[in-house]
C-alpha cells in the first residue's frame, strides 16, 4: 500500500501552520516519531484520545481505539491510517456515557491543564513500597532518561504532594525537583528531564500555559 509513495513535507507543514493543536490516539508513541520526522511538529500543542480522556470513568474498560468506537456505537476498519483518523474524528465528537460531555471538550480541558513531574529523587529503597502505594512510577533510566520514582499531578496538588514528599520520603531539608509539563511537552522526550529544583518550604505557582482552541490534526504513525 505504501510502497512508491511518499510524504509531502510542504502539504504537512502547510498544514501545521494552520493547527494549534496535533490529536493523536497514543500522542507518547507517535510525537517522537514525528518530531523526528518532520520538526515543525516540535512547536505545536499536543493532546491524546487515549490518555487525555478517563475512559475508565466513562465505563469504558480499554482506552485502545477499536474497543473505545465499539462501546460508542460504532465500528471502523482498524490500523489503517485514513480509517483510524477518521474514526478518530467521530469518537471525539461523541458525547461520553456517563458525564455526558463531549469527548472533544474534556481532551481539551485536560490538554489545558499543567500538571507537575514531581521526582523522588534522594528516596531510599525502602521508600518504593510506599511510593508506589501513592502512585508514583519508576522509571528505569532508559533512553537518557531519569532512574528515579516519579508522579505527574496537577498544578493545583503540586504543594501538597511536595509536602507529602518531604514528611514521608525525603528528608524535609531535601530538593524536590519538578518538571512543569503543559501541551507544548507533554508526550515528547523532553517531559523527561530533572526539571527544577523547588524552593524550601513554599512552592512557585506559575502562570498557565497559553489557552487552546479547538482546531485538531488528528495523526497516527503507520
Amino acid at each position: 500500500m505504501v510502497a512508491g509513495h511518499s510524504i509531502d513535507d510542504r502539504a504537512v507543514n502547510d498544514l501545521l501552520g494552520r493547527a494549534v493543536l496535533v490529536i493523536a490516539h497514543h500522542a507518547a508513541f507517535d510525537r517522537r516519531f514525528l518530531e523526528k520526522r518532520l520538526p515543525a511538529f516540535i512547536t505545536k500543542h499536543w493532546a491524546c484520545s487515549r490518555s487525555d480522556i478517563d475512559w475508565k470513568a466513562e465505563g469504558i474498560r480499554s482506552s485502545a481505539l477499536e474497543l473505545v468506537a465499539y462501546a460508542l456505537g460504532f465500528f471502523h476498519d482498524g490500523h489503517r491510517s485514513a480509517s483510524d483518523c477518521r474514526a478518530a474524528l467521530h469518537l471525539l465528537a461523541q458525547p461520553l456515557p456517563r458525564t455526558g460531555r463531549l469527548a472533544l471538550q474534556a481532551l481539551l480541558e485536560k490538554a489545558r491543564t499543567p500538571t507537575w513531574r514531581l521526582w523522588a529523587r534522594d528516596s531510599t529503597i525502602e521508600a518504593k513500597d510506599l511510593l508506589k502505594n501513592r502512585g508514583y512510577t519508576w522509571s528505569p533510566g532508559e533512553f537518557g532518561r531519569p532512574r528515579c520514582w516519579y508522579r505527574d499531578v496537577p498544578d493545583a496538588d503540586k504543594a501538597a504532594e511536595v509536602t507529602w514528599l518531604r514528611a514521608n520520603v525525603i528528608e524535609p531539608d531535601q530538593t524536590v525537583w519538578a518538571l512543569r509539563i503543559t501541551a507544548r511537552n507533554r508526550y515528547s522526550d523532553r517531559c523527561w528531564g530533572w526539571g527544577d529544583p523547588l524552593p524550601e518550604p513554599a512552592v512557585q505557582n506559575l502562570d498557565a500555559d497559553v489557552s487552546l482552541q479547538a482546531a485538531c490534526i488528528v495523526t497516527r504513525s503507520p
